[in-house]
């Protein structure tokens, strides 16, 4: 290679690489060997100065016949002074002459080894044939040959040499006697050079089977190296990415910024060596597809190179990998805040629902019952709906109360039509367009289970299919019976969603229709579907619509037996201990109305000191409350008297977590909102086994 005035050599190494659906391309490896080249030229001038002496010689002997003494003197002494092992040997090939460097080189003395074949003394098979293939040649009038060989020393190892070969003249004719050779050990080179050829391929091998994209840039910015990593992360194979410019894996967008920046660490003279920095940027594809990357630069002098590499990290799993850990930290402070609020309105609407069954007491009216009966519906879905929150953000979805009850499913699927009328059709009629809602439902076995929730799982899907047809559409409900599950579908013709956004549906907060929207209808919906042992699936179309479907199963749940109702004729002596008045007022009346005297107490301190003071049949204590909680209170009370029963009534019922000192001394939990005929039921059965022990 020129350059400038200076001819430099290189040794390259060329390696024909087969990818798949790629064809094939070629690598190249080379390494600057110009000072092994002198040197090898500068020993090759002395071998042929030595041949050409040693010649110069016997032409000599020839000529002066009467000098023959001393040029036969002069002969030794350069042939015992050459830095070089040399052997001359006959037409036969027997060795003839065995320099002082002969008996170094391979540890035979001259009388040894003068009058023997020459090639007894080299190792393998191959290198016996080789030297052999030399002697024919030489004789047959060849004037120079070169080998290398395996050779056997007189210990038993073999070394590499190299050897130089030439013909000799022994008479004045000028006629081919024999040959002389000359040559060196190469074992150390020969080795150093495996080493090398090793480690290039080693090197090799872990560029190929690194993860990341390993690409080399040279003092130009251009691409040197391409392994298959970055083949796959780019789509470029390495013979179309060598050669370009470093900018073809950044988009247009961020090749202004980024990508000068890329440059200058690449191709600045000035800067310090060696230097790394770390990228983040959005990286493309051959494609067009972006995808966040990590770049750790490294670019270095080496003497007159440069070496630059370039490693290409695909960030994209890391990244859904932090966004997922930044949303469970979201999902965990909004859990908290949601478990905060679910206890309160517990507790509020525990005062509604209890006023609600005072007032349908009260009221003889048909008008005023039914008024009453709408107002506790809406109520009693605030209660599930919250008992959803809460079981949501447990992850526990087994461990609420849910009333099963044999259902109807076209009257269920109905109610639910019904229900979303104001946003089919009076909202979209409003906005000068219509959606036109079919019903396909046959007739079908009743479905155990919990009608409110699916009759809420059922609404989030049409309000989902009617946000989809902003212009309007047809929603079309529809159900039947497919082997032991019955499958309802419900179908829309609107915007429809791309492949990614299918695969996220469910996730909590992923929502397609903007801040405005929690992204949580899906999510509620699928958790339901879990509790009933149910399939929810998704199968849309970027502009074609979507369709989701339930599957139930038809036998999952089984029935469950009523409890007793409340013994109006049995009066209990009950402590109640409650810090809100509105809530022990409550309590303090249903449980009067049942014919019990009750004694009230503000706090779990005041209910421990009242009940060590009185005699009771029974405790129902507040679990939440200040200076002692329900749990203290039942377990200092359970000291005084181990039989008497607790109730332990609690807003924060799904999460409930009792110790085990007292989860043996608590006879029943009840959930906020309080469920009036459950609580009667349950004092009756445990007020009936207290009135047994104490008989």
């Amino acid at each position: 290679v020129q350059q400038g005035d200076e001819i430099r050599h290189y040794k390259i190494h060329i390696y024909p690489v087969e990818l798949e659906g790629h064809g094939r391309f070629y690598l190249h490896m080379s390494r600057d060997i110009t000072e092994r080249i002198e040197q090898e030229r500068l020993r090759d001038n002395m071998w042929m100065e030595i041949l050409q002496q040693m010649e110069d010689l016997y032409n000599k002997m020839i000529q002066e016949g009467n000098k023959l003494d001393r040029l036969e003197r002069r002969f030794e002494h350069l042939k015992d002074s050459a830095p070089l092992a040399l052997v001359a040997w006959d037409e036969d090939g027997l060795i003839r002459q065995w320099s002082l460097n002969a008996e170094i080189l391979l540890g035979w003395p001259a009388e040894e080894v003068l009058g023997k074949a020459f090639v007894h003394f080299f190792a393998s098979g191959e290198s016996q044939k080789r030297i052999e293939q030399v002697v024919k040649a030489i004789l047959q009038g060849q004037e120079l040959d070169y080998s290398i060989n395996e050779n056997r020393t007189v210990s038993g190892d073999i070394v590499i040499c190299e050897w130089y070969h030439s013909r000799f003249f022994f008479d004045e004719g000028r006629s081919i006697r024999g040959g002389m050779s000359m040559g060196q050990d190469i074992t150390d080179n020969v080795k150093t050079v495996q080493a090398l050829h090793r480690m290039e391929s080693q090197t090799e091998a872990l560029f190929r089977a690194v993860d990341d994209a390993l690409v080399g840039v040279n003092h130009l910015g251009r691409i040197t190296f391409w392994n298959q990593a970055a083949e796959r992360l780019f789509g470029w194979s390495a013979e179309n990415a060598i050669g370009r410019e470093i900018e073809i894996m950044l988009p247009a967008q961020a090749a202004l910024e980024e990508g000068s920046r890329l440059r200058r660490f690449f191709t600045d003279p000035g800067a310090e060596s060696p230097r790394r920095e770390i990228l983040e940027t959005q990286a493309a594809q051959r494609d067009g597809t972006f995808f966040p990357a990590r770049l750790s630069m490294f670019s270095a002098r080496l003497g007159e190179q440069h070496l630059g590499i370039l490693v290409v990290r695909d960030m994209s799993e890391i990244k859904r990998v932090e966004h997922l850990l930044s949303q469970s930290e979201r999902m965990r402070s909004l859990g908290e805040m949601a478990s905060g609020v679910a206890h309160d309105v517990n507790n509020h609407l525990t005062v509604v629902l209890g006023n609600l069954e005072l007032l349908k007491e009260s009221t003889s009216q048909k008008a005023g019952l039914e008024l009453i009966e709408s107002i506790e519906q809406s109520a009693r879905r605030g209660v599930q709906r919250t008992a959803d929150l809460q079981s949501f953000v447990r992850g526990d979805d087994e461990s609420r109360d849910v009333a099963w009850e044999r259902t109807e499913l076209d009257q269920l699927v109905r109610e639910v039509v019904n229900l979303t009328r104001f946003r089919w059709k009076d909202q979209t009629e409003r906005t000068g367009h219509t959606i036109d809602v079919g019903l396909e439902i046959p007739e079908l076995p009743p479905v155990m289970l919990c009608a409110s929730d699916v009759r809420e799982l059922l609404t989030n899907l049409v309000l989902n299919a009617v946000e989809a047809m902003p212009q309007g559409g047809r929603l079309q409900i529809a159900a039947g019976r497919e082997g032991d599950r019955v499958r309802i579908k419900v179908q829309d013709n609107g915007v429809g969603m791309s492949t990614r956004e299918q695969a996220r549906a469910f996730e909590p907060f992923f929502t397609t229709k903007g801040p405005t929207y929690a992204g949580m209808g899906l999510t509620i919906a699928r958790n339901i579907a879990r509790r009933h042992n149910a399939d929810l699936s998704i199968n849309s179309i970027r502009g074609s619509g979507t369709t989701v479907s339930l599957f139930l199963p038809l036998d999952s749940v089984s029935e469950p037996a009523p409890e007793l109702g409340p013994d109006k004729t049995s009066s209990l002596s009950i402590l109640l201990i409650e810090d809100e008045k509105p809530i022990r007022d409550m309590l303090r009346r249903f449980l009067q109305k049942a014919g019990h005297k009750v004694q009230e107490a503000a706090n779990g301190r005041e209910g421990v000191h009242m009940f060590r003071q009185g005699q009771f049949d029974m405790v129902v204590t507040d679990h939440g409350m200040p200076e002692m909680n329900g749990e203290e209170a039942a377990l200092r009370i359970k000291r005084s008297d181990p039989e008497v029963p607790v109730i332990l009534i609690s807003g924060w019922y799904g999460d409930l977590d009792l110790t085990q000192q007292t989860s043996g001394l608590i006879e029943q939990v009840l959930p906020k909102p309080i469920d009036w005929e459950r609580l009667l039921a349950t004092v009756h059965r445990l007020g009936r086994r207290r009135k047994g022990q104490l008989l």
